[in-house]
């Protein structure tokens, strides 16, 4: 049914294309054309890379580090302006967009999660320390892991979460969230 739509629909293109136009419509649809407003023309992030593959990889890397260190928005990637910015230092680079930033976000979490399990099984012992702070009516707790490295007697340290505590701040809610972080730890 829908075959027999798409030829009815090519035919009917095919007798409009045969049939005499005034020079009047022909006119007016030229003056149409030329009435349609332009369309700006920004730096695509999405041409693809003159790089090498090595080369596009350290540039997505550093744009990753710089997002996480400076907890920027990762909408900013998207950003006329900040694509622009990154054209000028390298034209020949990529900028990735919101979605693939995010999901290397996730890769290097996952990334950090199992080296800390790794780092975790291989000692005895594991301190944990707890951090509740608050501001402009919101609250949050951090939960940072340390142990002692048996090799140099070095104390390493390794933050574990940055969660928002949402209602009253007690020893109840407090209890529960670090209980739901510390399964979350043994279940890496």
């Amino acid at each position: 049914m829908f075959l027999e739509y798409k030829k009815k629909l090519a035919e009917k293109k095919k007798i409009k294309a045969n049939e005499h136009v005034s020079s009047r419509i022909e006119g007016q649809r030229e003056q149409r054309e030329r009435m349609k407003q332009t369309k700006l023309q920004f730096a695509s992030s999405k041409a693809p890379s003159k790089l090498s593959v090595n080369e596009q990889k350290a540039v997505d890397q550093t744009l990753l580090n710089y997002f996480i260190s400076k907890a920027v928005p990762l909408s900013h990637v998207d950003d006329p302006s900040f694509i622009a910015l990154m054209n000028t230092m390298n034209p020949r680079a990529n900028i990735m967009g919101c979605k693939k930033l995010r999901s290397l976000i996730k890769e290097e979490k996952q990334a950090f999660l199992a080296d800390v399990k790794e780092k975790f099984e291989t000692t005895d012992y594991v301190c944990l320390t707890g951090d509740l702070w608050g501001s402009s009516h919101r609250s949050w707790f951090g939960l940072t892991g340390h142990f002692i490295n048996t090799e140099d007697f070095s104390r390493v340290s390794y933050p574990i979460c940055c969660r928002r505590m949402k209602g009253e701040l007690s020893s109840c809610s407090f209890v529960s969230i670090l209980c739901s972080i510390t399964n979350i730890i043994c279940y890496l």
